[in-house]
């Protein structure tokens, strides 16, 4: 693969990235709301610590989603204006993009964690 179509998939990689954490984004906005709906009808006296586990957690993946939203915006902001090419910063944008894409895989693995976390409190309760 020539480098400039190395470039181009890494620019399209790094976009899908920040369209997927956009996805997260709006699920842990939606699994709080629905935690709340359930911690309304729950009077079990587990509920409260589970809840505030889960809410933890939440914030943790708000947190995550933001760094790498970050970091994504700065590896596509050299991508795009092909900042590699002028100043020499080739292997540090491709040391950048497998760095992320590990990073990635970690943020979907956590999310899926909490979603499944989630999901089985509200089976719960």
């Amino acid at each position: 693969m020539t480098e400039v179509l190395q470039m181009r998939q890494y620019a399209y990689e790094a976009k899908g990235w920040v369209r997927l954490l956009t996805f997260f984004s709006n699920e842990i906005v939606y699994l709080k709301t629905r935690l709340s709906e359930v911690l309304e009808s729950d009077t079990k006296p587990h509920a409260l610590d589970h809840a505030e586990k889960l809410q933890e957690d939440f914030l943790t993946q708000d947190k995550i989603i933001a760094l790498l939203t970050s970091e994504l915006k700065d590896q596509i902001r050299l991508l795009d204006n092909k900042v590699y090419e002028r100043d020499g910063t080739l292997q540090i944008v491709i040391n950048n993009q497998k760095r992320l894409r590990v990073e990635m895989n970690k943020s979907a693995g956590l999310f899926l964690k909490i979603k499944k976390e989630f999901t089985e409190y509200q089976n719960k309760a």
